[in-house]
């Protein structure tokens, strides 16, 4: 997987971060680039402020960001929209491993389907979340997504983001806490 693009909230629920996961390093040119960007306007035309914080290796953000964690245990933060068509022997779960396999995880010893998530105190269905893209050409299987908590044999390092738009944060999983 190349780089994602995961959005991340403050304790109120707003979002105020995006972590930029690009696993095969950042060189100087991108540095530089990124370093520059001062603002970003959004759809709507609002405009919004940027300050690069850091750049660094994954251990760097492990106390700053709980999607870098590691555990055996992971659940949505944002709806998983399965990137391909549902058949018979071919559901949701079915998905999720498939991808596992692809991107070179680990397979789900469990895979749990959760209705609701509850970030921040507050209670979210996945038709809560903005889901969808229009652009030519582009076929989206899934346009309703769904929330899971995937269980691991072995524990897995994040940032762990699967399904369709995940590179832009959908998808996102975050590791549960079991030790109490």
């Amino acid at each position: 997987m190349g780089e994602v693009y995961l959005p991340q909230a403050n304790p109120d629920g707003l979002l105020d971060h995006v972590l930029i996961h690009v696993p095969a390093g950042i060189d100087d040119d991108i540095r530089r680039v990124v370093g520059t960007l001062k603002t970003v306007k959004g759809f709507d035309g609002q405009e919004w402020r940027l300050m690069l914080e850091h750049i660094g290796q994954r251990n760097d953000f492990e106390n700053v960001s709980p999607i870098v964690r590691t555990a055996s245990v992971w659940q949505s933060q944002t709806p998983y929209l399965h990137p391909w068509h549902c058949k018979k022997d071919f559901d949701v779960p079915a998905q999720i491993r498939r991808e596992c396999r692809e991107r070179k995880l680990p397979e789900p010893i469990e895979i749990l389907p959760i209705p609701t998530i509850k970030p921040h105190g507050r209670e979210l269905r996945p038709i809560d979340f903005h889901r969808f893209r229009s652009k030519r050409g582009l076929v989206q299987p899934d346009t309703r997504g769904s929330f899971w908590q995937l269980t691991f044999a072995e524990p897995l390092t994040g940032p762990l983001a699967l399904g369709f738009g995940c590179h832009f944060g959908l998808g996102l999983f975050a590791p549960v806490d079991t030790d109490g």
